[in-house]
């Protein structure tokens, strides 16, 4: 697209620009240091407080500024002060899919292979593509998000359903379960709503929705059509769900309510919602955690992963590129992975804070062990890369499934009305 053409242009032309702001020094900087960290809400503050405090505590002469913005603000920010050569930040969080194009200009970042010289073991492998480039680490991965189900088996038990053994399939079983727990007006499997979430989930279908070279492939694949209308289906067919996304705030109440039994969603805001915005005491040990079942194959498992994967930056226009780095490797080293996941709800993208946290009861989900759970789902996940046009496919897709959910419109065609803007946008 136009605009990709013209801040691919500007990055190259202010390289050297943020070379010779950045410095390439290797040895760590002497004298007071303050570094400026840049993070979405809660990621600059709450989520590394404990790691900016450890950190002072072993580099006496560092200090932190720590400044909140929204997630569209960082972006918009990073990108400006990156272009422009001037004002980024010395370590910003974001979304690794919105910084691929930043990779490919020598010195808008610093790649982190020097300084976690293990990443490719100690980072779960199956992601890697969204946080390397040539073979560099581009950023310390923060967390991944695993699609699994939430359900209650309370429910399930009332209704006489043994889910871990009667879901064997995607496609056919979920509707079974879903029309026996299903009572109109009353209670749902879940809300549905958002083509992030079909998007994220029919990846573990394998449906082919696009790859590293922005090929279209949703619009003639008959697995991402099939699976969409299913999405479509079972809120106006099989009326077993109801129309409304899961992060909806309002949501949470109905989950307080039990009008939800099921979520297939991805782990963070449904794990943290469900513990925290939708808690209840009547509610602990109820629900529970399974791994998605293929499409069509019995009993076979599978897994994916939500599109956003947080990561760490260290633009080359910092001062301290050696302190800057250190931080930014530390959030992603295992103690720190572990901690933050424990207070903060996080899957962590370090594979042994994964296996650690994988013998960890949740008595909120029976006891389950649902960080073992969430391994398995990583493990069971078809592969499959993007490229640096994702956004602005999904964002295509986004409006072919409002289309098709609020206006009815066949879902081949707002997939082939969602191929020609998205082509047009990549133009």
């Amino acid at each position: 697209m136009k605009k990709l053409v013209v801040l691919v242009l500007c990055l190259s032309l202010c390289a050297s620009l943020s070379l010779m702001a950045g410095g390439q020094g290797e040895t760590k900087e002497e004298g007071p240091i303050t570094l400026t960290v840049w993070g979405w809400d809660q990621h600059a503050t709450e989520s590394v407080v404990t790691q900016v405090e450890k950190f002072k505590s072993e580099n006496p002469n560092v200090d932190f500024e720590l400044l909140d913005m929204g997630p569209q603000d960082v972006r918009q920010k990073l990108s400006i002060a990156l272009t422009s050569g001037t004002g980024a930040p010395d370590v910003c969080f974001n979304s690794c899919e919105n910084v691929f194009n930043f990779y490919k200009v020598e010195g808008l970042l610093l790649p982190l292979s020097d300084y976690i010289p293990n990443w490719q073991k100690d980072l779960s492998p199956a992601l890697s593509s969204r946080w390397t480039y040539n073979g560099e680490l581009m950023g310390a991965p923060f967390s991944i998000s695993p699609f699994v189900i939430f359900y209650r088996k309370d429910v399930m038990d009332e209704v006489g359903v043994d889910f871990e053994n009667e879901l064997r399939t995607m496609k056919d079983d979920y509707v079974t379960i879903g029309k026996k727990v299903t009572i109109p007006n009353e209670r749902y499997m879940a809300p549905w709503r958002s083509a992030w979430n079909w998007t994220c989930f029919a990846w573990g279908m394998d449906a082919q929705i696009t790859n590293q070279d922005d090929d279209l492939l949703f619009e003639k694949d008959p697995r991402s059509i099939e699976v969409f209308q299913w999405t479509y289906d079972n809120l106006y067919k099989h009326k077993i769900n109801e129309y409304g996304s899961p992060e909806d705030v309002e949501n949470y109440v109905k989950y307080k309510e039990g009008r939800y039994t099921c979520m297939t969603y991805y782990w963070f805001y449904i794990w943290k919602g469900l513990k925290d915005l939708g808690y209840s005491p009547d509610q602990e040990g109820k629900w529970r955690v399974a791994q998605m079942r293929s499409w069509d194959e019995p009993g076979k498992m599978t897994g994916s992963d939500f599109i956003y994967h947080g990561i760490w930056l260290v633009p080359g226009q910092t001062k301290y590129p050696d302190a800057a780095r250190r931080f930014a490797a530390s959030i992603c080293n295992q103690e720190n992975q572990v901690e933050i996941a424990n207070r903060r709800t996080i899957f962590p993208a370090n594979v042994k804070a994964q296996a650690e946290l994988a013998e960890v009861e949740d008595p909120f989900f029976g006891g389950q062990k649902i960080n073992k759970i969430g391994m398995d789902t990583i493990r069971d996940m078809p592969e499959y890369t993007v490229g640096e046009n994702l956004m602005v496919i999904v964002s295509a897709l986004v409006g072919a499934a409002d289309k098709v959910y609020l206006n009815h419109m066949p879902v081949e065609q707002a997939f082939k009305e969602a191929a020609q803007q998205a082509r047009k946008e990549m133009e």
